[in-house]
């Protein structure tokens, strides 16, 4: 099954995920108001795995969606242009977003293999610098992984990878590995949220919840503002 397919197949799990009480409060509720803040009337912004739906209102600029997922940009009237196609090779010009937003989309571009992952995820985010405009900024949401959640990401990525295929399609990084960018390390934010706040730590089964203190990781975001 191609990526593009899968991804068509679990926009209905990424809604379910997104509506539950513990992922909003970590995930979305100050982040979403981070991203309303830095919109102005006019603007062109790019949302990088934009999936069904935005997190946050962007009435006054012109959003385009980026998404592998047909399916999802289908039903995504939040977006005013939509580009079915990878983050890895986005189809616009040079400087020609004001803000590139990627919502939890970057854990999710993956390949069979950890090394080869490493390498994608560093071109998305290239790609994404490429087309931001100077003076813009790039804002790329993500959970940074701790202790044993990394060390179990990095030694059995490639094993799990050959045995699940598709259905494992998430691969979070720590903060060391987004400094190696065309505009350098950028500054990072890290959204307070409760210990005891509950989650589903399995994309595929957002029934499966469970306290935030037994998962060690940290919901940030990474900025970058192009000169």
């Amino acid at each position: 099954m191609s990526s593009a397919v899968y991804a068509d197949t679990r926009f209905t799990t990424m809604q379910a995920v997104q509506a539950t009480e513990g992922i909003h409060a970590l995930a979305y509720a100050q982040q979403t108001a981070l991203v309303e803040s830095l919109i102005r009337p006019g603007m062109t912004v790019l949302d990088v795995g934009c999936g069904p739906a935005l997190s946050y209102r962007a009435d006054q600029a012109y959003v385009i969606g980026l998404d592998p997922s047909a399916a999802s940009l289908a039903v995504n009237t939040d977006v005013d242009d939509r580009i079915v196609g990878s983050a890895t090779s986005i189809p616009l010009p040079y400087a020609s977003a004001d803000l590139v937003v990627a919502f939890y989309s970057v854990h999710h571009m993956t390949t069979q293999t950890f090394d080869g992952s490493d390498i994608r995820r560093e071109w998305a985010l290239a790609e994404m610098q490429r087309v931001l405009r100077p003076g813009g900024s790039l804002l790329v949401f993500e959970m940074v992984p701790h202790g044993w959640v990394w060390a179990l990401e990095r030694i059995f990525w490639d094993v799990g990878k050959a045995l699940l295929g598709d259905r494992l399609d998430m691969l979070f990084w720590p903060t060391e590995r987004y400094a190696r960018t065309p505009l350098g390390a950028p500054t990072v934010q890290t959204f307070d949220c409760s210990s005891f706040s509950t989650f589903a730590p399995i994309f595929a089964l957002p029934w499966l919840r469970i306290p935030r203190f037994l998962f060690p990781f940290s919901a940030v975001v990474y900025r970058w503002v192009k000169e």
